[in-house]
């Protein structure tokens, strides 16, 4: 997993910036966090060595590589 802070393509609900990230799953595609404790979860994962896995919305058989650069997943995971 790769964390990026700051991207101003990045923020919340509240216009706060969240950090961008990728997974080893979609390398190419950046997701955004979406709040302060999802930033904190990816965080967590990258100190602690953890497997993130996370859900996006398929709808229309998207898949992950075919959604835009950004993406703000539904759902984070620590495995």
């Amino acid at each position: 997993m790769k964390i990026l802070a700051d991207h101003s393509a990045c923020t919340d609900a509240h216009n706060k910036k969240q950090f961008l990230f990728t997974i080893d799953t979609a390398p190419g595609l950046w997701k955004c966090s979406n709040s302060d404790t999802a930033s904190s979860l990816l965080l967590a994962a990258k100190f602690e060595d953890k497997i993130l896995s996370v859900y996006i919305n398929d709808e229309n058989g998207a898949t992950c590589n075919s959604h835009p650069q950004q993406i703000q997943p539904s759902y984070i995971f620590i495995q």
